[in-house]
Formats: C-alpha cells, sequence, structure tokens
C-alpha cells in the first residue's frame, strides 16, 4: 500500500505575479479535435529475479538521455541506475552516504540543460549534480530554513522545486505550522520566486483532514523546454497558465470539462490513505471530502515542448482495449487531441507513464518494492522472508509500435 502524509490547510496564500499585459486566452474544443489509440511494444526489461540483472530496490523515476540511455532512480538504493538504448547495464551513478556525490532518500531525478545529472535528497533538502561518468559537481542546497524537498524540474537555466517548511507552535506542543510551495530557485539555493503556497496548522490532539483546504498542486506543473512555467492551480477546473521565468501569466488554456463524482467505495479508499501518526501511534482523523476528484491529476511535458495531461478520466471510462488516457497540447497552447494507450498494467500494485522522450516506463510491483524497503528488504533477494506474496519486480521500457 502507498504511503500517504497529509496536511490540513487552513490558511491558503497565493503568492501570483500580476502581468503587464492580459494574458491570452485560448479555448480548447470540449471534444477532442483527434484520438489516437497507441499499441506498445516491449523495448527492454529488468527482472529482479534473474540473477544476472542489476539490483532492484525501488525503481522510482526513468528518464532519456540525449545519446538514448536510460537513467532510472532507485529511491532504496539511492543511486542510479544506467542503461543503453538496447538494456545493456552500463553501471550506477552515486550512492548513499554524505560525501561529495552522494545522498540518501532521493526522491526525484533530472538532466540539467548542460548535461549533468541531478538527483534530489528529501531532507536535509539538497540537489546533487554528477557529471554522466559519476564525478561530483556542485550541489544546490536551501539558503534559508531546512525544510523539504520533493520534486524538481530545471529546463533552460530555470529550476524550481515544491517543497514544505515546517516549524512547531509556540504556543502548543502539538501543532505545527506548516507552508507548501513551488518555488523558483537560484543556482545557489537562494529563492527566487515564489510560484505557488500554501501556510496550514496542524494540530496531533485532534487532526483534521479537510481536503477543501488541503488540495495544492504539487505535481500539475512542469517546464516547457524555454523555461515556461505550465500549471494547473484549480481542483475544479480545466485551466492550464504558461507563467515566464519572471512569474507573468502570458497565456491561460481553459476547457469545458465535468469532473469524476465520486461513488461510497470511492470515500471509503480516500479515507484508509489518511494517515496521522505520531511516534509509533497511529492517530484517529477525522475527514471531509469533496463530492469530486480534481479535474487534473498530473501534467508532464517532453523534450519535444508537447504538454501530456492526465486527468480524472486518465483512467476511468475508456474504451474497451484501453487503458489510459492523455490530453496532448503543443507547446504554445493549442490541444491536439487525445492519446489512448491499448498497453495493460495493475493500477493498483504497478506504476507506469510516459517518458521525456515520447517513450514509456512501467514498473510491476512498485507498492511491493515500497513494503520491502520499509521492512528493510529488497525485492527480490530475500524471497524466503515473503513466502506466499508476489515479490517479482520489473522494470520494463516501452514504445509505440509501428
Amino acid at each position: 500500500m502507498r504511503s500517504f502524509i497529509i496536511f490540513p490547510m487552513i490558511l491558503v496564500v497565493l503568492s501570483l505575479r500580476a502581468s503587464v499585459a492580459e494574458p491570452v486566452l485560448i479555448t480548447a474544443p470540449t471534444e477532442p479535435p483527434i484520438s489516437e489509440t497507441w499499441v506498445l511494444e516491449e523495448v527492454w526489461r529488468i527482472d529482479s529475479e534473474d540473477p544476472d540483472a542489476p539490483l532492484l530496490g525501488v525503481p522510482s523515476r526513468g528518464i532519456v538521455a540525449p545519446d538514448g540511455n536510460v537513467l532510472i532512480l532507485d529511491r532504496q538504493l539511492a543511486h542510479v541506475l544506467e542503461l543503453t538504448p538496447e538494456g545493456e547495464f552500463v553501471g550506477n551513478l552515486s550512492r548513499k552516504g554524505e560525501g561529495p556525490g552522494e545522498l540518501e532518500n532521493p526522491s526525484d531525478l533530472l538532466l540539467f540543460s548542460d548535461g549533468a545529472v541531478g538527483l534530489l535528497q528529501t531532507f536535509p533538502p539538497k540537489i546533487v549534480k554528477l557529471n554522466r561518468d559519476g564525478t561530483p559537481l556542485d550541489t544546490i542546497s536551501p539558503v534559508e530554513g531546512m525544510g523539504f524537498w520533493w520534486r524538481v524540474r530545471e529546463a533552460a537555466g530555470v529550476v524550481v522545486v515544491f517543497g514544505q517548511d515546517r516549524s512547531r507552535s509556540e504556543s502548543a506542543n502539538d501543532e505545527w505550522t506548516s507552508r507548501r510551495h513551488v518555488s523558483q530557485i537560484t543556482p545557489d539555493g537562494e529563492n527566487q520566486l515564489t510560484l505557488l503556497e500554501k501556510s496550514s496548522v496542524e494540530n496531533f490532539s485532534h487532526p483534521v483532514h479537510d481536503e477543501q483546504k488541503t488540495f495544492f498542486p504539487s505535481f500539475t506543473w512542469d517546464l516547457l523546454p524555454d523555461g515556461t512555467l505550465v500549471r494547473a492551480v484549480d481542483r475544479d477546473a480545466y485551466r492550464l497558465e504558461f507563467l515566464t521565468p519572471d512569474g507573468v501569466i502570458t497565456k491561460v488554456v481553459e476547457r469545458s470539462y465535468e469532473p469524476y463524482r465520486r461513488s461510497e467505495e470511492d470515500f471509503e479508499e480516500l479515507a484508509k490513505g489518511v494517515t496521522y501518526t505520531r511516534g509509533d501511534e497511529v492517530l484517529e482523523v477525522e475527514t471531509h471530502f469533496l463530492p469530486t476528484d480534481p479535474i487534473i491529476n498530473s501534467i508532464q511535458v517532453l523534450d519535444d515542448g508537447s504538454i501530456w495531461v492526465s486527468t480524472c478520466f486518465g483512467r476511468r471510462g475508456l474504451p474497451v482495449g484501453a487503458s489510459q488516457r492523455y490530453d496532448v497540447f503543443e507547446s504554445d497552447g493549442i490541444y491536439r487531441g487525445e492519446v489512448l494507450i491499448t498497453y495493460m498494467f495493475d493500477e493498483k500494485r504497478d506504476a507506469f507513464g510516459i517518458m521525456n522522450d515520447g517513450g514509456f516506463f512501467h514498473v510491476r510491483n512498485i507498492t511491493g518494492a515500497f513494503d520491502s524497503m520499509y521492512k528493510g528488504r529488497i525485492v527480490g533477494r530475500e524471497a524466503e522472508d515473503l513466502e506466499g506474496e508476489d515479490v517479482a519486480l520489473e522494470v520494463i521500457r516501452l514504445r509505440r509500435a509501428g
């Protein structure tokens, strides 16, 4: 089961810079102009049960370098596996530790526009930069405060992080103030521009999860190749905003879209995912959920500048044989149409997504990998301790057939 940490928000502040001119408004059609169905084929795979395969812990993100090699971040082992376009193992970059080029508990991976590899450490937050040969480069750390960094993107020298700061209340031991933010930072780790932030107070004496107050667009943003930020900040609207590196909104794309209305089963599953802990103690949480899902779940920009949007119907209401739906926009905001993927995977146990080059990445049994990570095991290497469980972990590289 995936683990979630939810922070109830009771004070909301949006940090937006007013544009000097009215942004251009583009109204996208409700119905896709075209609908393409893509059949995927396997390029290669890594099987954790193959004794000749490289060791896998929790492979959580894959990106493709300009030379076609694939880099895979392993969160548990704190390194990056490099494979050729044909799937041959080249070696590992970085490792666990506190020395140059080393880190603990990485949460994200990126390729800088200068060719360097970047690994994001969640806490204490830092971005470890390496050459492709593994030699360490500069490390980017926040100038002020500590907090956490969860996600990072870079394009044309613009670096944007999603993070969180926390501090204990001076008036109550069980109260914490939190601030989640999406911020542009300098190469020295200084906050250059806060693009979005929400502040909150958590009370562990009586924890409350109010979805209306906790919504934050953690993963509904990305950078175009020229450094333009594309984001969706309104959970109940299909609206994309385009911001220059200095925070000016230049373009807005809007589309009429009806959200998914939740069932009783949906509410039960949501409640299971809200967990508060204090030490080893699991606390009872009061929950308040909204009747609909957020309209936009994720935004991803590919190397060609196309914008791939997954909505609340990305894996619902699909034609027979389809498993995933994406809305695809050009870099100028024009809605190209939808892409339907026919490749099948287990939504509850697997990870599946599109890669920066337009290929696809499937991690089979990633929930089992996370479970093993928290138990201190390596999936597929200590199967005797997990008798009766499906421990097979596979990383599969896919591409569009034909």
